[in-house]
């Protein structure tokens, strides 16, 4: 199945600005000049995580109140201070320095 800048991309890139570039060109190339794609997508697979890169979960890295804490802070922020520039693409809510985390990234 072949994405399209409409559709959630692969998670096993990160950052969603670079990404959603990445897919609209990858969409263009597919588009006008299709024989060039897999040198398009090969150029670009260095940005890719290494093959052998394995997502790691930490049991207890949070314990429940401090889990439940940062429920609160999420539920707590002003709609309005919610930026809504990726929820689109990449179905998220994004939220710059807010204080409680900034605190909390210091911690």
């Amino acid at each position: 199945m072949q994405e399209t800048a409409d559709a959630l991309p692969s998670l096993d890139w990160y950052d969603s600005i670079w990404l959603g570039q990445y897919f609209e060109a990858r969409n263009i190339i597919a588009r006008v000049v299709p024989h060039r794609l897999k040198e398009f997508e090969a150029a670009m697979a260095v940005f890719k995580a290494d093959p052998a890169y394995e997502v790691k979960h930490v049991s207890g890295f949070l314990d429940a109140a401090r889990l439940a804490e940062i429920r609160e802070i999420v539920a707590a922020i002003p709609r309005e201070s919610l930026e809504l520039h990726e929820v689109r693409k990449f179905g998220r809510l994004i939220v710059h320095d807010w204080p409680p985390f900034t605190q909390m990234q210091s911690e």
